[in-house]
């Protein structure tokens, strides 16, 4: 069975390894996914930080999928979800997703915003959001990311 719940400490030495992994199942190369380690890597101090929730999904205490939302102003930016490559396609990403409507949803708030991983939009585009513009990447100047909206009624 496959539990969701928060990301704790003992959790990061398997977590930030599976977030390179689903970032590299999209063909980056080595020097790439190495640019991304420290934009993608969860910290101790993300999970103790009160704007911030961090979850996962795990099956026998291995994570599958994880996901970070931030609070911003007046709405909550998912940050990250990553899926393990050999669990795409099961719903653990959706999940992931309704968990953090639902956590923006009990904050008060009803927009969810998302930096996009282009190889990623057309999943949150079936979840609901809306591409409203593109931002720059984080990582590389010059790149530019999708940028959707999904407003909670």
């Amino acid at each position: 069975m496959q539990a969701l719940r928060p990301l704790a400490n003992d959790d990061l030495d398997s977590v930030n390894p599976l977030i390179l992994r689903s970032k590299a199942h999209w063909g980056y190369d080595a020097a790439f996914i190495e640019a991304c380690r420290d934009v993608l890597t969860i910290t101790s101090a993300e999970l103790i930080n009160p704007s911030m929730h961090c979850w996962g999904v795990f099956e026998a205490a291995r994570p599958k999928a994880e996901m970070q939302l931030n609070r911003e102003d007046t709405a909550k930016l998912l940050d990250k979800l990553f899926v393990e490559p050999d669990a795409l396609g099961q719903g653990l990403g959706r999940r992931l997703y309704d968990h953090a409507l639902d956590l923006t949803r009990s904050e008060g708030r009803h927009r969810l915003e998302i930096d996009a991983e282009p190889y990623a939009a057309n999943f949150y585009a079936r979840c609901g959001a809306v591409q409203t513009g593109m931002v720059a990447s984080t990582v590389t100047p010059g790149r530019q990311l999708p940028f959707f909206v999904h407003t909670i009624v």
